[in-house]
């Protein structure tokens, strides 16, 4: 008996030693820094794990993902983005105050947004100058790239390392507005460290990642600067390149895409497309859609490619109007490089786009490489990444809406319509038309499930 309870509590040991790599959200401290607890470097594959030579299944990725505060000092630095609508300035300064009030943190404003706070006399009284400071990034709408403010007396590299250093401090960006938003974040960390925790705000026009509405924004902020950590979901990022005569030209990361078209041509794009180094096909078609699955939702849906779970570790090709109608949409792993070159004999330039913007364009010769980020963008969920999805869909796009079927004829005869008394069929609740789960109760459930596997 006593040899029994030994070998039990032996099993117990190993299996929280174990869990612990997904109790920590698969997590490793990355350079050092304690408050960054998530890191993806680019696996071969979250549902297998190679280990002596063999490969072993591993818990699904979608169940335990979080992001855990510094458990000393907690969050104290919060980036907060809001899209440039002068209606939305009374939502962001209550956001501001709150923030100061509540959790005596430091806030970060894009520099036009700062400019019209600091008109407010409630923002001049209650937040000091050292609690609220401008984004060392230009705002300017009409910039293709975010770029350095200019400051004098410093050097382009001595402020990119202030900006660095700006953004290290942060621990979490709130955004107030649509999907744009979302991806105006992602290109504010586009260095190789990791990016802090998004909270989102549906502000916008379709809202597919943004799942918290404004008017719970502090039960939202109570739940998630209260917690020890925020339930996540991992958003891969794609790293394209653009390559001419051996050098890089313009180098991006992107969230949702990045396209090759035929721009104002008339002509078909023709691009020869590789992908690990391997000649995949000759595309000639109106142009190629390279995405994320966070992307496949995007554009790519609109061109006739599959929706993906956020949580799938995957490259999607989707052909734009091909000239032939075997060209199929793709899913490559997400380990894959794809290369997409503009031949010499093309009968005209090509144009890429990342992200919707940020057009530039490609000579003959040129080429474009596409690999997964090993950065991911983390946003924060409401319940879990499945579920979230669910929503969006059914919210956005009103997934398979249709008028229930109704039921057979029951001992009767189709023909002559008649049929035995049938009682009425409860309705079936939808995602959407379900009480969503709390945000307290979604966090503690998840840290709930952490604690239990």
């Amino acid at each position: 008996m006593t040899t029994s309870r030994s070998l039990q509590t032996l099993l117990v040991v190993c299996l929280v030693q174990w869990s612990q790599p997904f109790m920590r959200s698969v997590a490793s401290e990355v350079s050092g820094d304690p408050r960054r607890r998530l890191s993806h470097d680019r696996p071969l594959s979250p549902f297998f794990s190679q280990a002596a030579g063999s490969w072993e299944t591993a818990a699904p990725c979608d169940r335990l993902e979080m992001h855990l505060w510094d458990e000393l000092r907690g969050p104290k630095c919060v980036l907060v983005l809001a899209k440039r609508d002068p209606s939305l300035l009374p939502e962001v300064e209550e956001i501001v105050t709150y923030l100061q009030d509540t959790f005596d943190m430091t806030v970060v404003v894009e520099r036009m947004v700062m400019e019209a706070l600091l008109k407010s006399p409630r923002i001049r009284s209650m937040v000091g100058p050292e609690k609220l400071r401008p984004l060392l990034v230009t705002d300017d709408p009409t910039a293709d790239e975010s770029k350095l403010v200019v400051i004098d007396g410093l050097e382009d590299s001595e402020l990119q390392e202030i900006v660095e250093e700006e953004q290290e401090d942060i621990d979490a960006v709130v955004t107030l507005g649509g999907d744009g938003l979302v991806m105006h974040a992602s290109t504010l960390f586009g260095s190789g460290k990791p990016v802090p925790p998004l909270l989102c705000f549906n502000m916008g026009s379709m809202g597919f990642l943004t799942p918290f509405e404004f008017h719970e924004y502090r039960t939202i902020l109570d739940a998630a600067f209260r917690s020890p950590g925020v339930p996540i979901t991992p958003r891969t990022r794609l790293d394209c390149s653009i390559m001419r005569k051996g050098g890089v030209i313009e180098h991006r990361h992107v969230l949702n895409e990045v396209v090759v078209d035929r721009g104002a041509s008339p002509h078909l794009s023709q691009l020869e497309c590789y992908v690990d180094g391997a000649h995949l096909t000759t595309v000639q078609a109106d142009g190629l859609i390279i995405s994320t699955p966070t992307g496949s939702t995007a554009y790519s849906m609109s061109a006739g490619g599959s929706m993906v779970h956020p949580s799938v570790p995957a490259i999607l090709l989707t052909p734009i109007c091909p000239h032939s109608l075997s060209f199929r949409p793709l899913m490559l792993p997400a380990t894959s490089e794809v290369r997409c070159e503009v031949p010499e004999d093309n009968r005209s330039s090509a144009w890429v786009s990342f992200d919707g913007k940020s057009r530039k364009a490609m000579q003959r010769g040129d080429a474009l490489v596409v690999s997964t980020s090993s950065v991911i963008l983390p946003t924060v969920s409401r319940s879990s990444t499945t579920v979230d999805w669910f929503s969006s869909l059914q919210r956005s796009f009103s997934f398979n809406s249709r008028v229930r079927q109704k039921p057979f004829f029951n001992g009767g005869d189709p023909g002559t319509g008649e049929r035995e008394a049938m009682a009425p069929e409860e309705p079936r609740k939808s995602l959407e038309a379900a009480e969503p789960m709390e945000p307290v109760e979604a966090m503690d459930a998840q840290m709930k499930t952490n604690s239990e596997v």
